[in-house]
């Protein structure tokens, strides 16, 4: 499975969340904006690299591979409970469907020709583990991931 479309991002940040969740997206604390991502089971929100459009590309996979032009990965637990999923910014979102498993998430960003894009990837497994993949300059992380978020 692969798919690619194109999201208007608001306030620097896409999330992937179960699409039946009453409210998807996640508040951020300054720990959560340091560490470019603010999680809770069902529904994580990561930060772009800028506003605007962005090239967007969901795969399956059975193993971490980046991409060679990537400035920012970050790797988070994501259990789906329907399969039905929503890839959203405030103001876009597009609806995808994955298979009902406990995937490590990969989000990557970059940029293509000075265009920005990510690309989440979703990798089977039984105890997948949070980590800061590669780390740009935005990121500034402390000895642990924040793992918990509040509801916006």
């Amino acid at each position: 499975m692969k798919q690619q479309f194109n999201l208007t991002i608001d306030y620097q940040q896409i999330a992937v969340f179960e699409s039946t969740l009453k409210n998807p997206f996640n508040d951020w604390t300054p720990a959560h904006i340091n560490q470019g991502f603010s999680w809770r089971p069902l529904s994580v929100s990561f930060s772009t690299l800028e506003e605007g459009n962005i090239e967007v590309e969901v795969k399956i996979a059975n193993k971490v591979v980046l991409c060679k032009k990537t400035i920012r990965a970050i790797q988070v637990p994501f259990i789906t409970k329907s399969g039905k999923l929503a890839i959203a910014s405030i103001a876009d979102s597009k609806k995808i469907s994955v298979p009902i498993n406990t995937y490590l998430l990969i989000f990557e960003t970059g940029y293509n020709q000075k265009k920005n894009w990510c690309r989440f990837t979703f990798i089977p497994s039984l105890k997948p583990q949070p980590a800061i993949l590669l780390q740009d300059e935005e990121l500034t992380i402390s000895n642990s991931l924040l793992m918990e978020a509040k509801e916006a």
